[in-house]
């Protein structure tokens, strides 16, 4: 190896070392917030690359010592490396500090990148080489990055992983009906109303995602999104298994309690402003014949239908103090109070809203659950179904594992124990509880037991 080849290494090398050292400087800039230490830290960056030089170049330095001097060129070669070695580190510390954090420097789009709707822009430190991967293959080295994570002693807002881009399809800007998946009901002023206009698609498997606008926080939705399924795919996958997976198949020909079953085709995300506070969901019950006649029973419906989640886009990101993703997590910046969210409480998020719609696939062959259905429609009985719900959700992750406590501590402060009160005030606690618990085994005032669904018991 020749001293030019040696010297454009450990060029290289300072580069990479000195880029580090900014990037820690950088992320402690931001948490600081300080332009004093920012001012300091720069000199403190200034010195070392001072020292750096001295050690390279100086007057007894590595290349001096080793004689590289005596050739004719040498000496032009290393001024010109170190004057092309301080520009480029110039620019890299400009960058770092002008960057609000890792988060940024992770999240920096172009135009052009924002336009090829395959979210590659978003770089997980985790990422590898898919383009000579089957699909198959690139999941399961994405469920080997996810089972490497202790989500026993851990939130799992710390995960980071690249997402599959050999299941990921931008079906363009378009109408839901457009898509033939809704030819038994189509959408209408009266039906799915929420994503009754056009949209940005994308499909990854049986979910579809759909964001309003298309810009640098929808397409990190869309990310953030498909990155929960994958988390509760590998690391929860009984509660997927039952929500998720059973769903996509009918409970039986012969319901118990109705003419018709159900189940699940397709699951979608669509984030807009529709809900009150972060998310909310319904079914779009899509009809698909009739079971065969091999009894004398001919009239048996079969529904294949869509599960929709509607989730707040402006809500999520941790603006508002008395809604959304900024009241749970109380950090000072929006941004800080967004990616929180989207890193834990949107994986709580995909189980709440579908334990709603568990409902709407189970109450044609379960008493319990066809009884919760039927008294939709009484006064205030939503109060009394978020909390079977929100509880059952909480209770599986507390006994799981993942979850923060500031999620769980606000759900059950700030939702249940308000809702306890709401039905309590307008006398309906009474009456509602015996819809969810056989209260001879149960004592009246263990809410906890009573509002709770046994979906997730294992």
């Amino acid at each position: 190896m020749n001293y030019q080849q040696i010297l454009s290494i450990t060029i290289s090398v300072l580069a990479i070392l000195l880029g580090v050292y900014n990037l820690i400087i950088a992320i402690k800039n931001h948490k600081r917030n300080s332009e004093i230490q920012r001012h300091n830290d720069k000199i403190q960056i200034d010195n070392l690359l001072d020292k750096a030089y001295d050690f390279l170049f100086g007057k007894n330095g590595y290349y001096k010592t080793k004689e590289i001097d005596k050739y004719n060129e040498a000496e032009s070669q290393i001024l010109r490396a170190k004057r092309s070695m301080k520009k480029k580190l110039t620019m890299i510390i400009c960058s770092l500090f002008i960057s609000c954090g890792i988060q940024a420097q992770i999240f920096q789009p172009t135009t052009e990148s924002l336009q090829k709707h395959d979210l590659s822009w978003i770089k997980s430190k985790n990422a590898f080489d898919q383009s000579k991967l089957l699909a198959s293959q690139i999941e399961n080295e994405i469920k080997q990055l996810i089972q490497k994570y202790n989500y026993e002693n851990s939130a799992i807002g710390t995960i980071d992983i690249p997402i599959n881009t050999k299941k990921l399809d931008y079906l363009g800007f378009k109408h839901p009906n457009e898509l033939g998946i809704f030819t038994a009901n189509p959408i209408s002023n009266t039906n799915s109303t929420s994503i009754n206009k056009q949209l940005h698609i994308y499909r990854y498997e049986n979910f579809y995602f759909s964001t309003e606008d298309d810009n640098e926080t929808s397409q990190k939705n869309v990310y953030f999104s498909i990155r929960a399924i994958e988390i509760l795919r590998t690391l929860y996958n009984d509660a997927f298994d039952k929500l998720f997976v059973q769903t996509l198949s009918y409970t039986g020909d012969r319901p118990k309690f109705e003419k018709w079953s159900n189940s699940n085709r397709f699951y979608w995300t669509a984030f807009n402003t529709t809900p009150d506070y972060i998310a909310k969901s319904y079914t779009s019950f899509l009809g698909a014949g009739y079971f065969p006649n091999i009894d004398g029973i001919s009239d048996i419906g079969r529904y294949k239908n869509v599960v929709v989640i509607d989730v707040h886009s402006g809500n999520i990101l941790g603006n508002d103090a008395t809604k959304g993703s900024k009241p749970i997590y109380k950090k000072p910046t929006p941004e800080e109070n967004y990616l929180l969210y989207m890193k834990e409480g949107l994986v709580e998020t995909y189980i709440h809203e579908m334990l709603h719609r568990y409902i709407d696939y189970l109450y044609t062959d379960d008493k319990t659950i066809s009884d919760i259905r039927k008294s939709r429609d009484l006064a205030n009985f939503n109060a009394a179904e978020e909390n079977a719900i929100l509880n059952t959700s909480l209770s599986y992750f507390i006994r799981k594992g993942g979850i923060s406590d500031e999620l769980i501590k606000y759900y059950y402060s700030e939702v249940f124990n308000y809702n306890i009160k709401s039905l309590k005030d307008n006398n309906q606690y009474n009456t509602y509880i015996k819809i969810f618990a056989d209260l001879p085994t149960i004592s009246t005032g263990k809410d906890r037991l009573i509002f709770k669904l046994k979906v997730l018991d294992y």
